[in-house]
Formats: structure tokens, C-alpha cells, sequence
């Protein structure tokens, strides 16, 4: 783990094998929403939950050790299909990926919290995954209440059902806090 400071020029200098240098305050507040992002609030480049840059009057202070985005990328893609996986043996259901290229409709509404969540998949058809996600106890039948999201940004809106992503065609899920129901539901199948 190394340290480097400048407060004239606000630089971040990280070094481990290969050095991602940051310039200028904007820049290390960049680097800082990363770091953040890789100590658990979202994506980011850093992995190591100490890691912290604190950017106060145009000073910077970097700890952690960068790795490979791509590596940090693939562990957290793991973790999400062993979730997934794990969901779909304690429900008797067959594990079907949902790639992150593919769009499901989500709710606007999933995005307040609101509960329940809820999500149904029918067969992906196109560049659709099948899934359409929303909150609270029913859903519209208003031709704009589901908008297109790619899988990839899940993440940023509903964190919580990525878990059941992998669940096959013409399965449900709803959720509310520690409550779970998962089941097969063949009517979704006839689209």
C-alpha cells in the first residue's frame, strides 16, 4: 500500500503494478466516487473495503491497492450467478442467465423502494430477457408504465432482485424485506 500526497495541485497518485494517476481535483473526486463505488456503494475499479480517498481543500489521500477492472468486473458477475444459482436450487428451479446485454421492463416505481417487488419472466424474445419488474401490490395496464432497461443497469435501480435474474421463463418472485415467494407460474409462457 502506498501514499502519495499533493495538496498544491489536488494530484492522487495510485501505484500498483501499472499506476492509474489522477490530476487535478476533479479528478480525484472521480477517483473517489470509484473507490466509494468498489468499497461496496456500487461498481467501481478498487476492491479492498479500507479503501478511501478523502479530497478536502485540495488535498487528496488515496489507501487501498487498484486491481484489475476486469477482474473486479468477473468476481462481481460471480457473485451474482452463485446468488442466482442458489435461488433457483432452493425453489426447485432450473438456473436460465439473463445477460446483461438484454433489456426487461421495469416499473418507474421500483426505483422509491416501495415493496412489494415483484417480477415475472416470460420467454425472451429479441433483445429482451423476458423479465418485467415492478413495485407495490399491483401493476398498471398503462402501455408506459414498464420502461426499457438493459440488465447491466440493474444494479443502479433495484440492487435486489438481481437475485432472481436467474430464474427460467414462466417463473415469479415477490419480495418485501425478509419475506420471499418464488413460483412457477406456466401461464407466462403463452405469450
Amino acid at each position: 500500500m502506498r501514499r502519495f500526497r499533493d495538496a498544491r495541485a489536488a494530484r492522487v497518485w495510485w501505484r500498483d503494478d501499472g499506476a492509474i494517476r489522477a490530476r487535478g481535483a476533479e479528478r480525484a473526486q472521480h477517483v473517489a466516487r470509484r473507490a466509494d463505488a468498489a468499497a461496496g456503494v456500487g461498481h467501481g475499479s478498487v476492491r479492498e473495503t479500507s479503501t478511501k480517498l478523502d479530497v478536502k481543500g485540495g488535498s487528496a489521500y488515496v489507501r487501498g491497492i487498484i486491481e484489475d477492472e476486469e477482474e473486479v468486473r468477473r468476481s462481481a458477475m460471480n457473485d451474482v450467478i452463485q446468488h442466482q444459482q442458489a435461488v433457483c436450487r432452493r425453489y426447485g428451479a432450473p438456473w436460465f442467465g439473463t445477460p446483461n446485454h438484454l433489456k426487461l421492463g421495469i416499473a418507474r416505481n421500483v426505483r422509491t423502494g416501495l415493496m412489494p417487488l415483484n417480477g415475472l419472466r416470460h420467454p425472451p424474445q429479441g433483445d429482451t430477457s423476458g423479465w418485467y419488474l415492478w413495485a407495490g401490490e399491483e401493476f398498471s395496464d398503462d402501455p408506459d408504465f414498464f420502461e426499457p432497461l438493459h440488465v447491466a443497469h440493474l444494479a443502479q435501480w433495484c440492487p435486489a432482485a438481481l437475485k432472481y435474474l436467474g430464474l427460467p421463463p414462466g417463473w415469479r418472485f415477490l419480495t418485501a424485506g425478509a419475506y420471499e415467494d418464488v413460483w412457477g407460474d406456466p401461464t407466462l409462457l403463452d405469450v
